[in-house]
């Protein structure tokens, strides 16, 4: 399944330049930066749909690109990267709506079922929202099992995959 557009950011060129290539033939268009202050530039030109982003850059944070893109109205997934987030580094992207954590080194299949993942549910959540606009109260409750549900069939799939 091809997306749109993703935007890749980590001060590390060769990671940044992996990742992309990976991501290739997920996405219809890759764009890429080495520095927060850029990333936030690309991030108000583009507005692409997913964001994979490392927690600490010279210039801006991860965290602060996130917050830029939640303050600018920019609907967007996004998945951290890091080589060892603490806990209120976790609790501070979780607030932000952050899809999932990454930890370095990580291979690309992972992160691709990691993203494919993100939007498979953000969708489904789109979809719940929905029907939650157009349904009494007694279908809620009804509809949160299904969003658990399906949650959970998402997990499960993923966890093969990966085994």
């Amino acid at each position: 399944m091809r997306h749109d557009t993703i935007l890749i950011v980590d001060d590390e060129a060769e990671l940044v330049e992996l990742i992309a290539a990976a991501m290739k033939k997920y996405f219809a268009k890759v764009v890429t930066a080495t520095d927060g202050l850029k990333a936030k530039e690309i991030l108000l030109a583009e507005r692409p749909n997913f964001i994979v982003t490392d927690v600490n850059m010279p210039g801006l944070s991860g965290l602060d690109l996130i917050q830029a893109a939640r303050t600018e109205g920019v609907e967007t997934l996004a998945i951290i990267m890091t080589g060892g987030a603490d806990r209120d580094t976790a609790i501070d992207a979780l607030r932000l709506g952050v899809s999932d954590f990454i930890e370095k080194p990580f291979d690309m299949g992972e992160l691709a079922v990691r993203i494919e993942r993100a939007i498979v549910i953000s969708k489904k959540e789109d979809q719940i929202n929905s029907l939650k606009s157009q349904s009494g109260p007694d279908d809620l409750a009804i509809q949160e099992r299904k969003r658990v549900g399906l949650i959970r069939a998402v997990n499960r799939r993923e966890r093969k995959k990966t085994a």
